[in-house]
């Protein structure tokens, strides 16, 4: 191997390639010199090779040195650019894991917010139900006499009755077919999960069944859920139903006792009424009340 194929090979090779060069080219020199490894090495040998051969020599090993040199440099750029990326990785990962913290934060809040509300709201309703029931015991004998007796059990089953709807969901518009008994709750199941929500439900559908061949009405559904929260989380997320393909026609709404659902019918009514009178304006319910707004 001759200097100038030295130059070429050093100048183009791998890295990988440019060590077995280098290893085959120390071979040659040391077997010339007669040793079998550099620890042969000595100032005696060396002096043995004519001044051109060790001439030639120094300009092949110095050629190596400074491939070398650049493989380095380029192995130390590689490294460099390496690290930035990991860096910049760890830092994905790190906001990755701050907004997962946030958003878990954002929906423990949510759901205390709607205990809190759950919880007042049934203590409120308690409150009431025995002000009355304490006001009828603290009244006059006589007062208490002409009341009906069954009263402390009404006051008791009303509240027992409200604390069970709190737990329910109603569903209106679900599809119905004549396998409806077995395939129900995995519908159920199914429509939850569009709107990401996948909670344990024990389902049944009320009434008579009026299905020809799936082109009759469908029955409502009464969902019973573990808890109040549940039933207020799916309320909250219900809306998102009317952008899906498959429930575009269904909708969710709380268990009402016959009494709501008369009060219900009535603003609904209201709202209707006002939607003829006022085409211009925006009529929705909330808070038992029926609102106008202008259209945007």
């Amino acid at each position: 191997m001759d200097e100038t194929e030295i130059y070429e090979i050093a100048n183009t090779a791998t890295a990988t390639k440019f060590q077995k060069i280098f290893n085959k080219w120390m071979e040659e020199k040391l077997k010339k010199l007669g040793c079998h490894s550099t620890e042969d090495l000595t100032t005696a040998k060396v002096k043995v090779p004519l001044k051109d051969d060790l001439a030639s020599w120094l300009h092949g090993a110095l050629t190596f040195m400074h491939r070398q040199n650049e493989v380095i440099r380029d192995l130390t750029d590689a490294t460099a650019m390496l690290k930035d990326g990991l860096i910049d990785s760890q830092g994905s990962v790190v906001r990755l894991q701050e907004q997962l913290l946030a958003n878990k934060d954002e929906h423990l809040q949510t759901l205390q917010n709607t205990v809190k509300s759950t919880v007042q709201s049934f203590q409120e309703t308690v409150k009431e139900e025995l002000k009355t029931y304490s006001s009828v015991v603290t009244g006059p004998a006589q007062q208490i006499q002409t009341l009906p007796p069954q009263l402390l059990n009404d006051v008791v089953k009303q509240v027992v009755e409200q604390e069970d709807r709190s737990r329910n969901l109603m569903i209106f518009g679900l599809p119905e077919d004549s396998n409806d008994s077995e395939t129900l709750k995995e519908k159920v199941a199914d429509m939850f999960a569009a709107i990401g929500e996948k909670p344990r439900v024990e389902v049944t559908r009320l009434g008579k069944a009026d299905v020809d061949n799936g082109h009759g009405r469908p029955r409502a559904v009464k969902v019973t859920l573990s808890s109040s929260a549940t039933v207020h989380q799916l309320l909250m997320k219900a809306r998102g139903l009317k952008t899906s393909e498959v429930y575009s026609k269904a909708f969710i709404c709380p268990d009402l006792s016959k009494e709501q659902r008369t009060e219900r019918r009535e603003l609904v009514t209201e709202q209707r009424r006002l939607a003829v009178e006022q085409p211009n304006m925006k009529h929705f319910i909330r808070g038992g009340r029926v609102h106008s707004v202008e259209k945007s």
